[in-house]
């Protein structure tokens, strides 16, 4: 469940510092849009590994 609210927070940022940031700098939501979202999808893939190599650790646990 972390891993599904870490993705929805990395979206919603991504989105709301697109409108801020167009509207701020004058410049094509797009631009911003694919800027904000490399790095949105770049922090989402690192939480969700982390989140991966987690709960794999917290398995392995349970298992012995």
């Amino acid at each position: 469940m972390r891993a599904k609210h870490d993705v929805f927070w990395d979206v919603f940022l991504a989105a709301f510092s697109t409108g801020c940031l167009s509207a701020w700098l004058q410049v094509n939501p797009i631009l911003i849009g694919l800027t904000v979202g490399v790095f949105g999808t770049l922090i989402c893939t690192y939480n969700l590994k982390r989140y991966d190599k987690e709960k794999h650790e917290k398995d392995e646990e349970n298992a012995e």
